[in-house]
């Protein structure tokens, strides 16, 4: 975990930490619930700010192959709307300006939420739809837009719960 600090290093109010996990797919398939249990209580005992999930490039291990992944992901990015690129070093400061735009699983948490000026039981009715599924934690609702992440290739158009939830977090998103 890394502590983002300002120009100066000193604490600021855009101070985050950020972690990140990778799993192959075919691990996650096969450990659909364990792997949303670990999700769910590790966001009851951090209560962050900000959660998603979605397909991703992995870090590779090997030193110095980061700029290759790099080449891969500005190439596929344009091509599928459900890859999630970030780069945590170069959003600190943005992640206090908004939310990231959601791609598949995400934490809307109550910081994020009041922002909206809507309660939970505002959100959930607003979100009704037989393939979103909600979960009520301490710190926010975790929300995943269909049964599994998917890639959504562009020439598909926009995914239909993707646009339906970004229209309801759009005063408080950043799309960085």
């Amino acid at each position: 975990m890394k502590d983002y600090m300002n120009d100066n290093s000193e604490p600021s109010n855009k101070v985050y930490s950020s972690i990140q996990f990778y799993y192959r797919w075919s691990w996650w398939k096969d450990n659909k619930n364990a792997w949303r249990q670990f999700v769910l209580e590790t966001i009851e005992k951090l209560k962050p700010d900000q959660v998603y999930s979605g397909f991703s490039m992995a870090n590779p291990l090997s030193f110095g192959t980061r700029s290759e992944v790099t080449v891969w992901e500005r190439s596929l990015a344009p091509r599928f709307f459900g890859l999630d690129i970030d780069y945590p070093f170069s959003m600190n400061g943005s992640l206090a300006d908004g939310i990231r735009p959601p791609t598949w699983g995400f934490l809307l948490s109550d910081t994020w939420r009041e922002k909206l000026d809507l309660s939970r039981d505002q959100i959930k009715p607003s979100l009704q739809h037989p393939q979103i599924r909600i979960d009520e934690l301490d710190s926010g609702l975790w929300i995943e837009l269909g049964e599994e992440p998917a890639l959504y290739p562009v020439e598909d158009g926009v995914p239909e719960l993707s646009a339906f939830f970004n229209m309801l977090l759009k005063p408080i998103l950043n799309d960085f």
